[in-house]
């Protein structure tokens, strides 16, 4: 199936967002805040601000 993506998040919404609260580097926090919006339904992947978060800096989505 060419064009499907799914993602799985393990963590809770909860979960998440405590993480996100502990976040003091930015880059670590718009990677989880893109899990928090994915994971509430907040945002899908087709979403273009998920896009513009997720390849801020050059090969950052492969670090993930």
């Amino acid at each position: 199936m060419s064009g499907v993506l799914k993602i799985d998040i393990a963590e809770t919404a909860e979960e998440l967002k405590a993480v996100l609260e502990q976040q003091q580097r930015s880059s670590q926090r718009r990677k989880v805040q893109v899990l928090w919006w994915l994971k509430t339904g907040q945002a899908n992947l087709s979403n273009s601000a998920i896009f513009v978060l997720s390849v801020n800096c050059a090969g950052s989505t492969t670090v993930w």
